[in-house]
């Protein structure tokens, strides 16, 4: 089970239980390659090169985090890949502080 660090209970226990069913959906399709994409948020409104770099290994690590937990949860490890997209992606501006939450996200791309 994993962490979920800084959550509330039952949002660590809501996001351990769509792990756990990506993963019995992963199992029953093997054909598929699986790119894990962490995001996050932008910090401020300008970013320097630092702050970019940052937020990158911050989003790659929290898709290695996932990836580490779907072959846990026994998803084949030559399946996945991993990409950190930074904060290149926003579905919210960072200034939206009721939501920003929201870029702080996993996506699965399934690739045939």
């Amino acid at each position: 089970m994993t962490n979920f660090e800084g959550l509330a209970n039952e949002t660590a226990a809501n996001n351990n239980d769509t792990l756990n069913r990506i993963a019995a959906l992963l199992n029953m399709h093997t054909g598929y390659q699986i790119i894990i994409e962490g995001h996050s948020n932008a910090t401020a409104g300008i970013m320097n090169a630092q702050e970019e770099f940052r937020l990158r290994m911050l989003s790659e690590q929290r898709a290695l985090t996932v990836l580490e937990e779907l072959v846990r949860l026994s998803v084949s490890y030559s399946r996945m890949t991993i990409r950190g997209a930074g904060f290149s992606r926003m579905i919210v501006p960072y200034n939206d502080i009721d939501n920003i939450w929201i870029n702080r996200r996993v996506e699965f791309i399934l690739v045939k």
